[in-house]
């Protein structure tokens, strides 16, 4: 695994349908994730937003998963990374 990444597979965003409601909303394949630590249900929750750092445009698209964030450090975050895989109906993937 590369320094550089968390995981070096594709990690499926959590909650895309909900908080995204369509890939067509996606400005660009950039994203970054931090720690949300003002969440009131998890405070170790891990936000995923999509990115257009030209405008610097910010779209909320959801959380890594629970498990994941669970054992991320913070001295590992924020992070950027890049859309990997985008489906309609089954979300987004990320390297990250």
């Amino acid at each position: 695994m590369s320094d550089d990444l968390l995981y070096d597979h594709a990690i499926r965003v959590a909650g895309v349908s909900f908080h995204l409601k369509s890939n067509s909303r996606l400005i660009s394949d950039d994203i970054y994730v931090e720690r949300m630590k003002d969440n009131p249900v998890d405070p170790k929750a891990i936000g995923v937003w999509n990115v257009n750092k030209d405008n610097n445009l910010f779209v909320f698209c959801g959380y890594l998963p629970k498990e994941m964030a669970q054992v991320i450090e913070d001295s590992q975050l924020p992070k950027w990374g890049k859309i990997i895989w985008r489906d309609e109906e089954l979300g987004i993937r990320i390297l990250v």
